[in-house]
């Protein structure tokens, strides 16, 4: 079966059923549905996928969705470099990668270039415990319009390295860092305290209108303060 459909009523296929077996996402079954605005749960739960293409959403432009699009594919072993790229109109990132606990390779640094719509990230890496390697301080900075990053990086004791004290510079609209913390022993989890003090550098506005973020579980784990 191929996506060779660009009709509009197969902008809002979840195509989960069409990539539940194999180990390696065929580029052109997605990039043939340029009119594709979800793939929410697309490859959710496919633990025979070991590999994802490079550029395997470039021409999927009009994708506003991409919540737990590969959650639970314990399969996995990597990200490819860019891989939500120039994806500008795309708001969810929820559990994208949720409990993706096969995944050994580093964080790309440029994998939400671009995504300028971004709302949330809430657990988008929760539970990928073999990541490895350090945050990339530009993660998230072409994101300014983010709400949430609950739960963010839960469970990723594989992390290492200093926290980036910019990581989060750019995303001053942030309501929601609640279970954001890291592990306790080793790794970015002795240096939380870098993040708070980011969250200290947003905008006046921020807080002189009442909206500091809550972080009421955002530093239980942490080892030094």
């Amino acid at each position: 079966w191929r996506l060779d459909n660009t009709d509009a009523s197969f902008a809002n296929w979840s195509y989960n059923v069409l990539f539940n077996t194999g180990d390696t996402i065929v580029l052109r079954d997605v990039a043939n549905n340029k009119k594709a605005t979800t793939f929410s749960y697309t490859f959710a739960d496919n633990n025979n996928l070991t590999t994802i293409g490079e550029g395997l959403f470039d021409a999927n432009t009009e994708v506003t969705d991409f919540g737990s699009t590969f959650e639970n594919c314990k399969g996995l072993t990597s990200i490819p470099n860019g891989l939500f790229a120039g994806k500008s109109k795309a708001t969810n990132f929820r559990t994208v990668f949720f409990t993706c606990n096969g995944i050994t390779s580093a964080i790309p640094g440029d994998l939400f270039d671009g995504c300028t719509a971004a709302e949330s990230f809430e657990l988008a890496f929760a539970n990928c415990s073999k990541l490895s390697g350090n945050i990339p301080e530009t993660l998230f900075e072409d994101s300014p319009n983010v709400k949430t990053f609950s739960g963010l990086f839960e469970g990723c004791a594989g992390l290492t390295g200093d926290i980036p004290a910019g990581l989060f510079k750019n995303n001053t609209k942030v309501e929601n860092f609640t279970g954001t913390s890291l592990p306790s022993t080793g790794g970015v989890g002795t240096t939380l305290f870098i993040i708070i003090g980011s969250l200290l550098m947003f905008e006046e506005t921020s807080i002189s209108e009442g909206k500091l973020c809550e972080i009421s579980s955002f530093i239980s784990s942490a080892k030094t303060i």
